[in-house]
């Protein structure tokens, strides 16, 4: 989960340099979506046993379990740009698309990498994503957002967008470097 935000903020960094943009997030962002999206719940999950021993290519695997995600965040970034910049939306309103996205892209693969799901690992994911919401709506003056109803068709639709692409690219990743999956947690 960790791995995401690393391959993310490369990714970015580079895209930042090259069309001499700013950087799409602030760190209290990154703050919020990395302690309930990531933090939180992976001190959770870690508390369960696990008698499997690591195998293979275990750094590589995670790498590649973890691009996906970091590719579909950056494809957000890009699309949130184009869609700000067409729509003249205010920064207020693109950041609150981005960062409900990303939010929802790093449960997703929160969900996505902690399988097979088990009442306690669904309960986790679960709560984590109530909690998502409930910080997203009441710290909006904090966050530097501002959601509105007319945000709510290309918010829900970027969402869906984007847990599609993680889970096609997730899908072909796997497939196409045969990743073993023992222990990628």
């Amino acid at each position: 989960m960790y791995l995401v935000k690393t391959l993310f903020s490369f990714f970015l960094t580079i895209y930042v340099a090259l069309f001499q943009t700013v950087y799409p997030f602030v760190p209290v962002h990154l703050t919020m979506i990395s302690a309930i999206c990531v933090g939180i719940p992976t001190v959770f999950l870690q508390l369960e046993p696990s008698f499997e021993r690591l195998k293979g290519r275990f750094l590589v695997d995670a790498f590649l379990r973890a691009l996906p995600s970091a590719i579909t965040v950056v494809l957000v970034v890009v699309f949130t740009k184009f869609y700000r910049t067409t729509m003249d939306l205010s920064l207020q309103n693109a950041n609150a698309i981005l960062v409900f996205v990303t939010g929802v892209i790093y449960l997703y693969t929160l969900y996505r990498i902690y399988q097979p799901t088990t009442k306690y690992r669904l309960m986790i994911v679960l709560i984590m994503s109530f909690l998502f919401v409930i910080t997203y709506y009441f710290t909006q003056g904090i966050l530097g957002i501002s959601f509105s109803l007319e945000l709510l068709p290309v918010t829900l639709l970027t969402t869906v967008i984007g847990v599609a692409i993680v889970s096609l690219l997730g899908f072909f990743t796997d497939k196409a470097f045969k990743i073993n999956s023992c222990n990628l947690k």
